[in-house]
């Protein structure tokens, strides 16, 4: 039995939410935990970021998500074009979550174009329609009130990425995970 629980990792952009949710993942697969999901790796070119890339946390693999740079059949949201086989992937992704229903999903990261109905929505649907939970989601700080209300999210635990640290995350959602069993 799963709790229908959300945790959420926030903060601003650059402030190192997915470097903290990657030590989240080490730690919670070092407790024993079967995780599944994908991370959006963000790399830098001067003082922006250049692209993100697709991680599946599972396999251990990355695929360009989105990038500055136009492509031909890559459709844009903000200055960003996305790469629709990197949707394609993130759903295969989570499709695997259906059928392993690891004891975590991990989703980075939830924003505006899921407000938009864009992006990841429909996995995040996906989800929870099917009752898959806890999820630990990366959300910047100025969307989390909207994701919550969007997702009509109750069971929540948000953790700012400037004054927490993993251990002290992994403790929480393994102490949750423990009354569960």
């Amino acid at each position: 039995m799963s709790v229908n629980r959300i945790y959420i990792i926030t903060g601003e952009k650059g402030e190192g939410k997915t470097t903290l949710l990657e030590h989240v993942v080490q730690c919670m697969r070092l407790q024993g935990y079967h995780l599944g999901g994908f991370l959006s790796k963000g790399f830098w070119k001067g003082n922006e970021r250049s692209h993100f890339e697709l991680w599946d946390i599972e396999k251990d693999q990355g695929l360009m998500l989105c990038k500055r740079d136009p492509s031909e059949g890559w459709p844009q949201w903000g200055p960003f074009f996305f790469n629709p086989e990197a949707l394609a992937k993130a759903s295969q992704i989570i499709d695997r979550c259906l059928l392993e229903k690891p004891d975590l999903v991990v989703m980075d990261e939830i924003g505006k174009f899921e407000l938009a109905d864009g992006g990841f929505h429909k996995l995040i649907k996906k989800l929870m329609q099917n009752l898959i939970y806890p999820q630990l989601w990366v959300v910047r700080r100025p969307f989390v009130s909207e994701i919550m209300e969007k997702y009509r999210i109750q069971k929540i635990s948000i953790f700012d990425a400037t004054n927490s640290n993993a251990p002290q995350i992994c403790r929480e959602i393994a102490d949750q995970l423990s009354e569960l069993k």
